[in-house]
């Protein structure tokens, strides 16, 4: 702990992987949070047999930007998604440059990730630090993202020059967001689990598709 003008500041830890490539080819299940878990992005309307999430403005803002991950980035897709009132779930895909094929393994160098395949999610991911903060998220309606392309923040075209980092699409996702609504709704830390095989696969596919029905049993509720 260090002082400052008698207050104490706790030094906050880099809490990602280490030593991991996330640029490299494979499938990630990431979890962001709104701040303080509010409910800013919906509500589930209860149903008998299926519950259903209902998207406010916000939230429908969330998904078109979640669909336009694959425009934005030529290597990356979005297999599945969800949104829930203060949190989604994403499965996102980094193809390989020259097949297009998925490796769900990382490589033999890769450090063993916790939970591999337990269903839990891992640890939350601080991003990238930043001139505004260390936080990875727009300090001010005004600033903007800085990005080969022009600097206004925007991406014009497929981003083919360097492979994208999980970082890297998260931090653009969540500033592009934070640029239409003038104000930060994320919490900011993300989680993210490597998906390391097709068993871990079905267990992250199957908790999205299920997110919904499970809300009142659900840690984020």
């Amino acid at each position: 702990m260090k002082t400052r003008g008698g207050k104490m500041h706790s030094k906050r830890k880099n809490i990602r992987l280490q030593n991991y490539d996330y640029s490299q080819n494979g499938a990630y299940f990431i979890t962001l949070c709104t701040k303080d878990k509010q409910h800013l992005l919906g509500r589930i309307k209860e149903t008998h047999k299926n519950p259903q999430i209902i998207l406010n403005n916000i939230g429908k803002l969330v998904a078109e930007e979640i669909n336009d991950l694959s425009n934005i980035y030529d290597t990356v897709s979005v297999d599945n998604f969800v949104i829930m009132p203060n949190h989604i779930h994403i499965i996102i895909i980094i193809e390989d440059h020259h097949t297009g094929r998925t490796q769900f393994i990382p490589t033999k160098n890769t450090p063993n990730v916790p939970n591999g395949s337990s269903g839990e999610l891992s640890s939350p991911t601080q991003e990238p630090s930043t001139p505004n903060g260390g936080s990875g998220e727009l300090s001010s309606p005004t600033q903007e993202l800085s990005t080969p392309n022009s600097g206004s923040g925007e991406l014009s075209s497929p981003i083919t020059t360097n492979p994208p980092t999980i970082p890297r699409i998260i931090k653009q996702f969540k500033g592009s967001i934070t640029k239409k609504l003038h104000t930060s709704i994320w919490q900011k830390s993300y989680y993210d689990h490597i998906i390391r095989d097709e068993r871990d696969y079905q267990i992250r596919n199957k908790y999205i598709n299920e997110n919904p029905a499970k809300w009142l049993f659900d840690e984020y509720y």
